[in-house]
Parts: structure tokens; sequence; C-alpha cells
């Protein structure tokens, strides 16, 4: 079988499927060892998954939409271990946003209360390159730029950003919001609706992060409110 196997051009079991070899040979061609495939086989690519908060950090710009049909791109920030959320407005009237706009928002809206990511992922976006890049290079950041021929290497970010357009594209629907300002405080009630929200192993990705459910006041699942409505009404 290793003879028949190097006269035959080294085929894996997936090559005599193909070429409709019988059942017998495919089964037999699992089984054989050969030194060269093994030596000249493509190594495994690890996935971009970080072991804890803010090791990996993927971005991506989304384009919303308001009531009355305004644009508006949208910088998406996914931490990949945990799938905390943040979001910020980068251009108002939609298109590729200046890469100078993306890298203050990853400044003031990350960067500044998370620190510096050890490694960040993003599409070969221009929107990407130039300040974005060199501040994130300037400060010991790794870069990886999803390849052309996998896109789905910043599945996750893109999913997050799916999710988050649908929560905002239901409730612009619902209120009728319209202009920047009012945009603006929708998508950063959206973004932490999200993040108290979701469940990664039990736990919202607030909790992962901040380490407690933040408070939301008016909720009757709010432990903080309920707790002092216990002690007011022991007082009474």
């Amino acid at each position: 079988m290793r003879r028949l196997h190097r006269q035959f051009g080294h085929p894996t079991p997936a090559t005599l499927k193909k070429g409709r070899a019988s059942p017998e040979l495919i089964e037999a061609a699992r089984w054989v060892r050969c030194q060269a495939c093994e030596d000249s086989a493509n190594p495994p690519r690890d996935h971009p998954v970080g072991s804890h908060f803010n090791s990996m950090l993927g971005f991506d710009v989304l384009e919303m939409r308001d009531h009355v049909g305004g644009k508006y791109s949208v910088m998406s920030m996914v931490d990949i271990a945990t799938g905390f959320h943040m979001c910020e407005v980068v251009k108002e009237g939609g298109g590729q946003p200046a890469s100078e706009a993306c890298a203050k928002a990853l400044m003031t809206k990350w960067i500044a209360w998370a620190g510096w990511p050890r490694a960040c992922i993003m599409d070969r976006g221009l929107h990407n390159r130039g300040a974005v890049a060199r501040v994130l290079s300037s400060h010991g950041c790794k870069i990886e730029f999803a390849p052309l021929e996998t896109p789905a290497a910043i599945g996750k970010v893109e999913r997050h950003g799916g999710i988050l357009k649908a929560m905002v594209r239901k409730v612009i629907a619902d209120t009728e919001t319209a202009g920047l300002a009012d945009f603006e405080v929708l998508l950063q009630e959206r973004t932490s609706t999200k993040n108290n929200m979701q469940r990664t192993n039990g736990y919202s990705a607030s909790q992962w992060v901040l380490g407690k459910q933040p408070r939301m006041p008016g909720s009757v699942t709010d432990m903080s409110e309920s707790a002092d409505m216990g002690v007011r009404l022991t007082l009474m």
C-alpha cells in the first residue's frame, strides 16, 4: 500500500473518494503513514482567541441608518475572549471613515479605560491602516489582518456587529429616532443592553469584564434597588 501510495502521487482519502475509488482503497489510504505527506502538510492555523479579557481585540466598521435614512459609520470593537462590545460613530453620512477618526474612537472608547490589548485583528480596509496601525504598533500591539481567502477570521466581530445592528434597527423603527445626537444615545444604550443580556458560560459580558452586573435603575432584576426597597420596608 505504501508503494502504491507513492506511485499514484501521494493521494489522500478525499482525492480517492473524488476519483470514485473502491471503499476498500479509501479505507486503506486512511491507515497509510507517509513521512513525506506529514512533513509537507500545512500547519494548522491558530484561532485568534485570547484566554482573558483584552488579550485579543477585534474591530470592524458598520453602516447604520436612522428613521429618516441618515447614514452613520460606526466603529464596532469586540473583545474576542469575553464578547464585550463597544461602539462609536466615526463618520456621519456613511462610507469609509478616515483612519484618524477610527484611531481616536479606539483611544477614547476602549484604550482609555481598558488599556492596550496584546493583539488586534481586523479586515484589510484602508480605515484600519495609517493612524490605526501606527498607534497600535507603537504601543507593542500585534496586528493581524484577516486573510482575503478566509474572511471568517473576524467572524465573531461581524456576528456581534450583526446582532447589534438588528437591535438598533428594531428600536429605531419603534422610536423613530433621527439625527446624530439621538442616534448616538440609542447606540450606546443598545450596546449596554447587549453587554448585560448576552451570556457566556452563564455570565454576561459585563460580568466577565467588570466583575458585577451594572446597575439598572427601574429594573425589577436590579439587586441594589430590591435591597434598598427591602430596607425601607423593614424600617417602616
